[in-house]
């Protein structure tokens, strides 16, 4: 299931625009996946062929030890005690390992973007030629990571991020750069943890973003 979080960034449009692809937000933009990481096939069989990479990877302590010599050993061993499907991944897996580093692509994104899927839900207004901000969704995080690789592409200018989880537990926080300088930057601690200033300034915090989150995705009819 997870949850989504609204991530709003403020910075001016040339900026912006370097993360837009044809009028659509792209995280490949500023951290690209390497070709060839997407698994092919049937994925009924990846529990049982993840559970066999780990059996596998669990002897092998250096990656440049993951030799297409060794990787072709391991598929022989393995043969026997999995599904064809399931053997079909293990392979690629095993190969992107070799090659990449990461067994999927899936398994890049989650810790080089901190996120498994691109931006989705952008509004409208992201299209906009004159508008210096954009607001779109990810899930179960923020873009962090991705803002603030795309801030260090541009050192000169100042790069907004705050973001806030739309469900239940909430958290909330903000960071602005100036290419890899922090300028400011805060996470809101839990609810219980917070002081009676603490949860003013929050809470109008979640109001502000909130408020640019209802004019930016206007309901039916509005």
């Amino acid at each position: 299931m997870g949850f989504q979080v609204l991530n709003c960034i403020n910075a001016p449009r040339h900026v912006l625009m370097s993360i837009m692809n044809k009028n659509e937000i792209d995280f490949e933009l500023v951290i690209p996946t390497p070709k060839g990481l997407a698994l092919e096939g049937d994925m009924h069989g990846l529990y049982n062929a993840k559970r066999a990479v780990n059996q596998a990877m669990s002897n092998i302590t250096e990656q440049s030890k993951l030799t297409s010599d060794v990787v072709a050993s391991l598929v022989t061993s393995f043969k026997q005690l999995l599904s064809e499907p399931e053997m079909h991944l293990f392979k690629q897996m095993m190969n992107n390992l070799s090659r990449h580093g990461f067994e999927s692509d899936s398994d890049f994104k989650r810790y080089n973007w901190g996120l498994i899927c691109n931006a989705f839900g952008q509004s409208p207004a992201s299209t906009n030629e004159l508008s210096s901000q954009l607001l779109f969704h990810t899930k179960n995080g923020s873009a962090c990571i991705i803002i603030r690789e795309l801030a260090k592409r541009f050192p000169r200018q100042t790069v907004t991020h705050r973001y806030l989880q739309l469900e239940s537990n909430p958290f909330c926080g903000f960071v602005t750069l100036k290419g890899e300088t922090v300028i400011e930057s805060g996470d809101a601690p839990c609810w219980d943890e917070q002081t009676k200033e603490q949860r003013s300034y929050w809470g109008a915090f979640c109001r502000k973003i909130t408020d640019e989150s209802s004019k930016a995705f206007p309901r039916p009819g509005q």
